[in-house]
């Protein structure tokens, strides 16, 4: 499902089952949060593991609340650093709050860690995207196709570099 908005395209992730989209960000805190803590706190957090973690992010994401959501899923990686699906939202919670390098940091970790995952390129495509950079756009949402045949949101943003 496409959007387009002043910021770019927006995507339905479904990891997520949310919109994305690109937004500033200006983070006060070593957390993100603006409260001036030191290290990540992730208060929707139903226990301390890593489903925990994650599933309070997507919470918290799917609200729109990305600096809470990307503390959620810091707390996730250090309980599994390798984790395709927290490294896969962490990027995408920084993409919506404007930090695409280290959005792109974690999406080439999650297809380190997992190289075929179609979810991580997916979300690589919407960020080149979002920067015009279409080539990489393109190379990144042919790569999800592959990784996953059936993948419909990575055909549609394909066709969409191409319209």
């Amino acid at each position: 499902v496409k959007h387009m908005t002043p910021n770019g395209l927006c995507l339905a992730f479904a990891v997520i089952g949310t919109l994305l989209c690109c937004a500033s960000f200006n983070p006060a805190s070593a957390d993100g949060n603006g409260n001036g803590k030191k290290g990540p706190t992730c208060p929707s957090a139903i226990g301390s593991s890593l489903e925990g973690y994650i599933n309070a992010g997507n919470s918290l994401f799917g609200s729109g609340k990305f600096k809470k959501a990307a503390a959620c899923y810091e707390l996730a990686l250090r309980i599994d650093k390798k984790s395709p699906l927290a490294l896969t939202n962490s990027g995408l919670a920084f993409m919506n709050v404007g930090k695409t390098d280290r959005a792109l940091k974690r999406f080439k970790a999650a297809l380190k860690a997992k190289p075929d995952y179609a979810e991580a390129y997916h979300a690589m495509g919407s960020l080149f995207y979002n920067q015009n950079d279409f080539p990489r756009a393109a190379e990144a949402m042919r790569h999800a196709t592959i990784a996953n045949p059936n993948h419909g949101e990575a055909y549609n943003h394909l066709a969409n570099v191409y319209a």
